[in-house]
């Protein structure tokens, strides 16, 4: 049976973001041709965390009576892990007054809910047994492949003025 807790929090919680983020890149440099290739990866991973009181339970009064009572789940916990890749290629040749660029980049993205630090294994009379969660897919499927093309001409040779598409 729980106690009455009279004027304590009900619950709380917190949130923890955090970051990690990598890159690296390649050049190939000549007088009339460039290139590049890289790669960008990033690691998104989220926790956030509700604790309830030790009693579990909320009381509110109206007026000296009581008109509600609150019945929380034990400390409940939900993270979540999202990885970002991206890899490009970028190449520019240059001939007398012409110059053609392209480029491709392929960006990949996916997330998951992992077994660790999601539900609760705490119990109470209004969950006996512990809540577990298993690992969850999220998104898995973003694959996304963007080209680019660009050609610059220098009409009159001196680098002032040029057409650029």
């Amino acid at each position: 049976q729980p106690n009455y807790a009279y004027r304590a929090v009900e619950s709380w919680g917190w949130a923890v973001g955090k970051t990690d983020g990598w890159r690296a890149s390649a050049s190939y440099v000549t007088g009339a041709h460039n290139m590049k290739i890289g790669y960008q990866g990033n690691r998104l991973d989220q926790l956030d965390q509700t604790i309830a009181n030790d009693t579990q339970l909320g009381y509110r009064f109206n007026q000296g009576i009581p008109n509600a009572v609150s019945n929380y789940l034990p400390d409940f916990g939900r993270r979540t892990i999202t990885k970002l890749q991206g890899l490009f290629i970028q190449d520019s040749w240059t001939r007398s007054r012409l110059t053609l660029q392209g480029a491709l980049r392929y960006d990949h993205a996916s997330s998951y809910a992992p077994v660790e630090q999601n539900g609760t294994t705490r119990t109470s009379f209004l969950n006996p047994t512990a809540i577990p969660i298993q690992k969850t897919p999220g998104v898995d499927a973003y694959n996304d492949v963007t080209p680019r093309v660009a050609a610059a001409y220098d009409v009159f040779g001196n680098g002032k003025t040029a057409l650029k598409f």
